[in-house]
């Protein structure tokens, strides 16, 4: 089939190799870094410096922490090969949420439209990952990010499948695409 005609998407193997972590704790977002020129009493500093909030640098850590585990358990890392990235985030119900509410989260009905957003996660979970279960994040060619509510403890799950170099032809978007810029002139 013609490239044209065609999106190709990732087949990943039956006996790919998967890594899945599970991380305890509410996940918290990548901080930008924030900049001080000045020191404690104002004192100027003589180059600025870029931190970040202590809340991200805590949880990265928590992250990186699982991370270890769950490779030194399984012995898998991901070297020189296409990843697929799933990363699923379960936040705590706020309490101000109604006993109706929190029985449709149970069944899968209410999802979390506020912040964190779903990137800011992603970033500080895969973040955590690179270099203890993969060498680089460049390697992660697709991702899912799903952010959900749960009424128990919030945690998170990076999971990691090894993808394979076969593909899976599908209807085209590059077709669509192509068409809707001869229409756009």
């Amino acid at each position: 089939m013609n490239i044209d005609n065609a999106l190709y998407t990732l087949n990943i193997a039956p006996d790919a190799r998967q890594l899945t972590v599970f991380i305890d704790g509410e996940a918290i977002p990548q901080s930008r870094p924030k900049i001080a020129t000045r020191g404690k009493n104002g004192v100027p500093l003589p180059h600025a410096i870029a931190y970040y909030k202590n809340a991200s640098i805590y949880y990265r850590q928590q992250c990186e922490y699982c991370i270890k585990q769950a490779v030194q358990k399984s012995g898998i890392f991901f070297k020189d090969v296409a990843l697929f990235c799933e990363v699923y985030i379960f936040l705590p119900v706020p309490a101000s949420k109604s006993k109706k509410f929190k029985a449709a989260v149970d069944v899968g009905a209410e999802f979390p439209k506020v912040k964190p957003d779903c990137d800011n996660l992603f970033k500080n979970i895969t973040d955590a990952a690179e270099g203890l279960a993969f060498d680089t994040d460049s390697r992660i060619v697709s991702v899912n990010i799903h952010k959900r509510y749960t009424n128990g403890a919030p945690f998170a799950v990076l999971r990691l499948t090894e993808v394979n170099e076969e593909i899976t032809v599908l209807p085209s978007f590059v077709k669509l695409y192509r068409e809707s810029k001869k229409s756009r002139g």
